[in-house]
């Protein structure tokens, strides 16, 4: 299988968009299985209008791909944050690591970053030995360069979508889907992704309408049916049993935000406990930030968020500290310079699951 590189380039562009371009990547952002009708809708566009946006936005780097966002903890498979800081690390090191980490088999995403780490994955594990082993060679492939490492445990995602709420309805846009739009968006229930320590058994189909998924959110169902070898009904019935299970999340597009003059930015805060319950502050970060984590460890909370300088970071902070200053003792920021890797099946995962389900079956 084909591992999902949404390479974000180093570079920054200005691509200039429109509202009506802007409509279409927050119909897409609320759920990335939107047809043309759906997007022709919500853009007031026609659909030969929607069809040659979608292929400008493509080819301007913008729209990286559609996939579908997966609940590893649903899967029986742990998930992990790991930050890595590297002393005398040539260029070509760093490119040596990130291409390592690009196709490991169980890292969902790496990125280069500035700050006080130099990389940061995202890990899938199934065990705790499991986790070790894939760390291990982490830090062989670092060696000698390895000067730190931070193991941050993710305990629930609080909300998975790479474009959140809030920014479509500050331009006073909701997207609005039917029923039969072939999205599945009624079944979607917006609930965090928590680690309950269960893992809810899939079969062949089910990782086969997965991958195909993952790769590409915007498959037909008639595509799928076809390269499964079953109906289109059976193809409806797992996915709508998939969504259910709270194994798919959401279909979410991959922006490169860089193109669009935004750079995304990883905040790491430490929570007040003694002020007791947070949820007003979850609440917040739920609809404005690209999935906030509930972590364990140093840090109670790791969010992503998306600013197109360093004032507006400044002032996204600064009202973060105002409106919720008396829970967060404090926070650290981390700046992403690009992606080298998103995929919420990685091949590991993927060979495992289809590994138990035959010897379930």
């Amino acid at each position: 299988m084909k591992e999902n590189i949404g390479a974000v380039h180093i570079e920054r562009k200005d691509v200039k968009l429109d509202a009506k371009d802007w409509k279409i990547l927050f119909t897409l952002a609320q759920n990335a299985r939107a047809g043309l009708s759906t997007l022709s809708k919500n853009s007031s566009l026609s659909t030969d209008g929607v069809r040659y946006r979608i292929l400008r936005l493509k080819k301007q780097g913008v729209l990286l791909q559609r996939t579908a966002i997966l609940n590893p903890f649903a899967l029986g498979y742990q998930w992990h944050l790991c930050f890595i800081q590297l002393e005398h690390a040539s260029d070509e090191k760093i490119q040596k690591i990130l291409e390592f980490l690009a196709i490991h088999p169980y890292t969902i995403w790496a990125s280069a970053t500035l700050g006080s780490w130099d990389i940061s994955i995202q890990i899938f594990a199934r065990h705790q030995a499991h986790l070790e082993e894939t760390l291990t060679e982490i830090k062989n492939i670092c060696s000698p360069s390895l000067r730190d490492i931070l193991i941050i445990p993710v305990l629930s995602v609080l909300n998975y979508h790479n474009l959140p709420p809030a920014m479509a309805r500050q331009q006073g846009f909701i997207p609005q889907f039917t029923q039969k739009d072939g999205s599945f968006e009624p079944l979607f229930s917006k609930e965090p992704a928590i680690d309950k320590g269960e893992a809810v058994k899939v079969d062949e189909i089910d990782i086969h309408i997965l991958s195909v998924l993952v790769q590409d959110a915007a498959q037909p169902l008639a595509s799928i049916a076809r390269s499964a070898g079953v109906t289109i009904d059976t193809v409806k019935h797992h996915i709508k049993s998939l969504i259910k299970k709270h194994i798919i999340l959401s279909f979410n597009p991959i922006i490169n935000v860089s193109f669009i003059g935004v750079r995304g930015h990883v905040i790491f805060i430490k929570r007040n406990h003694a002020q007791g319950d947070a949820s007003a502050m979850e609440a917040y970060f739920k609809e404005t930030i690209s999935y906030p984590m509930r972590t364990l460890g140093t840090w109670d909370y790791v969010v992503f968020i998306a600013a197109r300088d360093d004032a507006e970071l400044y002032q996204m902070l600064r009202t973060l500290r105002n409106t919720f200053g008396k829970y967060i003792t404090n926070f650290s920021t981390l700046n992403i310079i690009h992606d080298v890797k998103w995929s919420f099946l990685p091949e590991g995962m993927r060979k495992d699951l289809l590994f138990s389900a035959k010897e379930l079956w």
